[in-house]
This record gives C-alpha cells, structure tokens and sequence, in this order.
C-alpha cells in the first residue's frame, strides 16, 4: 500500500522516487506471491502476450548489434509487472478511489506549476529558460522533456475528466475535474501536436461512449479551456502550420516522414529480428552520414521503433500484446458501462494509440509506468468481477 501512494505522489515531479515507489511494492508483491504458490495470478490473460514479447526482445538482443546494450534496456521492462500488480492491488474500490485522489491532488499541482512556466519559462531542474513559443515558452512541468510531458498530461487528464464526471457534485469529483482542466491546460501549454491529437481522441472517445446526458458539458468546458488557452497564447496551435510546409516531406531530413523512411530502410537490413532494443541510434547513424540530419534515438512512432529493434517477430508480439489487452478492455467495458475506470481505461488505450504514431513514447520510463498504472487500474475492475 506505502508503495502504491508514494508512486501516486511522486510520479508527476520525481521519477526516481516514484520508480523506487513502484520497484519495491512489486518486489514484495512477487515474493508474497512466490512464498504462497500457486495462488492465482492477476490478468493471466496478459501472461502468454508479455513473455511472447520478452522472447522477442531477447530473441532481437541476441541477433542484434549490440548485446549488452540490449540486455540493459531489456532489464529496464519490469514495469511490464506493474500490469498484473495494479490489476490485483487495485481491486478493492475504496483504496483504488484513495490512490486516484492523491494521484489527482499531485498531479494538478505539477500541472498548475505546467500552466505558470508557460508564462515564465522557468525549469527548477534547468539552467536556462524552456523552449519559446511565441512570446512565451513550450512548458514540461517537472520533466525533463517535452514529449514526456505531454503525454503524462494527456494521459492522466483522460482519467481524471472520466472519474470526476460521474461525482461532479462532490468533493472529489470537483478534485477530478479540477485535475482534468489543469492537465488539458498543462497539454495546450507545451504545444505537442499529438499531444492536443491525443486529448483530442481521448476526448471523442468519452463523449461517444459516455451516456451521461450532461456530456457535453464537458465538451463545453474544454473547448472553453482551448479557447481561454489560445486568447492568452495563440501560439499554441503555431506548430500545427509546419505540416503545410515540411514536416511531410522526405526531403526535409529532420522531419516524420525522412525519419520514418529512414527507419524502414533499417528494418530492411534487419527484417526478422531487427537490430536489437537500444540499438536505434548507432543503426540510424550510418544512415545520416553526409547529411545534415540529426542522430535520433528512435522512429518517432512507438510501433515502427518496435519494428527496427525488434523486426517481425518483435512487432507480431508488440502487437499481440495491445490486441488482448484491448479486446480485454473493450469487452469489460461493454459488460459493465457504468465503471468509470473501465470507460477511463479505453480513452486512455485510444489517446496512447494515437500519440504513438507520431512520437516513440514507451522508450521513457515516466509514461511506461504511468501507462500501465492506469491501464492496471480499469484491468483491476474486471479482477473484482472475477473475484
């Protein structure tokens, strides 16, 4: 439980602090389980599709360019556990609105403090001022980078817009919400194009499976949140206007589409087992020479990253993995609409879906365990069913 309320506090401002949180509830949690075998395992659905994709990653690290780099990065998936462990420790609903409330409360700090460094450009963690945007700055909150911090807001915000609409009226429903607008904010603020697509999807997704005849009210609230957010920075959309101009073209050698094409023609050279995890950059390298192009660590697209590290083999397990858990989801959601955690869960599998197309997302530790924290708590709803 220490481990499950730590990782909530920290996991907006202190990643360290929130992975050690995370680490030793699962080392715990496993050495419970281990010392009273066999005892069920939560989400053993999940089972097969995880060490499919393990095998993978191994088979990949073995065949690929560097072994002990891969093996590094390989060792860095144990947040692949919190899964199963959310699924389970979640279970019981009081705790599991416990949890949420303080992720909310900490959360909407950071995002508020997100909002104010758009206006200041001030990073507690840098020596020098963020990125301009017109005539303020891309804010990140507490994180190092700007993908990063896009994501964490968008995915967090989903949750909270789904769990405080049902508690509108209350207390913590007002706490959700508060969270939820400070999150959408926090994502205008940094300018993220898929950022803003994702909340967007996310978005679309509440409010079509949602039932509440209030709804759109929260359509209302938001776009009165975007409004508000462009009268006071209208550069926000500004990058938005680089996909007239470049961001498309192959000949623009930092851009999507060269990045892309370049990252395919690795997985030319490397189809089946790909160049092994951690591999991008050295691969991507040799690719660049002679040109103005920039060294990349990865595809900027979470399934084609998959795909030049790992080749098919690793993608098929990639996607195995999203398909049962999405399958799972969905038809839990259509078993029981009335659980917010389970419409939560969806919207936050569709933003993550549409902001890995444009932006390798699960190579930072920050949204892995983020991620699959919220995916574990709308997984726990079903292991109460079952229970």
């Amino acid at each position: 439980m220490a481990g499950c309320y730590l990782f909530a506090i920290f996991s907006p401002f202190w990643t360290s602090a929130a992975e050690f949180s995370l680490a030793l509830a699962l080392i715990c949690w496993v050495a419970d389980w281990f010392f009273e075998f066999p005892r069920p395992f939560p989400a053993d659905y999940l089972i097969l599709p995880v060490a499919f994709f393990f095998l993978a990653l191994f088979s990949s690290a073995w065949a690929g360019l560097s072994f002990p780099r891969s093996m590094v990065f390989i060792s860095k998936q144990w947040v692949f556990l919190a899964l199963f462990f959310f699924a389970l420790r979640l279970k019981d609903a009081n705790f599991r609105q416990k949890i949420f409330t303080v992720l909310g409360i900490s959360a909407g700090l950071v995002a508020l403090y997100a909002v104010l460094q758009h206006f200041t450009g001030w990073h507690w963690l840098l020596p020098h001022t963020l990125e301009p945007l017109g005539h303020r700055f891309r804010s990140t909150g507490f994180f190092p980078g700007l993908l990063v911090s896009s994501l964490y807001f968008v995915l967090t915000g989903m949750v909270f817009l789904n769990l405080g609409w049902p508690q509108r009226k209350t207390a913590i429903g007002k706490i959700f919400l508060t969270a939820a607008g400070l999150c959408c904010l926090a994502v205008l603020f940094n300018a993220g194009r898929a950022g803003i697509l994702a909340f967007g999807t996310g978005l679309l997704f509440f409010l079509v499976l949602n039932f509440s005849r209030q709804k759109l009210y929260a359509l209302g609230g938001a776009l009165g949140l975007t409004l508000a957010a462009y009268l006071a920075s209208p550069a926000i959309f500004s990058r938005f206007e680089q996909f007239k101009g470049y961001e498309f073209e192959q000949s623009a050698e930092n851009r999507r589409l060269a990045v892309w094409h370049r990252s395919y023609e690795i997985f030319q050279d490397h189809s089946v087992f790909g160049i092994g995890p951690d591999n991008f950059k050295t691969a991507y390298s040799e690719k660049i020479k002679g040109s103005r192009a920039i060294p990349l660590g990865h595809a900027h697209n979470d399934f084609l990253n998959v795909l030049v590290y790992a080749g098919l083999f690793g993608l098929t397990a990639f996607l195995f993995f999203w398909k049962q858990l999405t399958l799972r989801l969905w038809r839990g959601f259509k078993e029981n609409r009335t659980s917010p955690y389970l419409l939560a869960g969806v919207c936050v599998l569709a933003a993550y879906l549409v902001y890995a197309q444009f932006e390798s997302s699960l190579v930072y530790r920050e949204i892995r365990m983020v991620l699959f924290f919220l995916l574990g708590a709308a997984l726990s709803v079903l292991e109460e069913k079952t229970a």
